[in-house]
């Protein structure tokens, strides 16, 4: 993994570093949507409105300073494997 950490943008490196900092809940949107999960899939998987999950995912990428749901998956990706900072709990 840390060659392919070395060809990341700076930008999802340092947002995974960040995730420790973010809700639980938060930290679960970022699994589900590491996992490929849709909007409605993760709103019935939490049993959460689907405007929940979109708010969650706008505030997550607003936090971690994130373009892109792939740039959220690549960063909770790197995060949950331990190469950046303490891993993010699976639910």
């Amino acid at each position: 993994m840390d060659r392919v950490e070395g060809f990341l943008p700076t930008c999802i490196t340092e947002a995974a570093q960040k995730i420790p900092s973010l809700t639980p809940r938060q930290q679960e949107v970022i699994v589900l949507l590491a996992k490929g999960y849709s909007n409605r899939r993760m709103a019935v998987t939490m049993g959460i409105a689907e405007s929940t999950v979109k708010q969650y995912v706008t505030e997550i990428m607003k936090f971690l300073q994130l373009e892109s749901r792939v740039q959220i998956a690549l960063a909770g990706y790197i995060n949950s494997h331990g190469h950046a900072g303490t891993r993010a709990d699976e639910p």
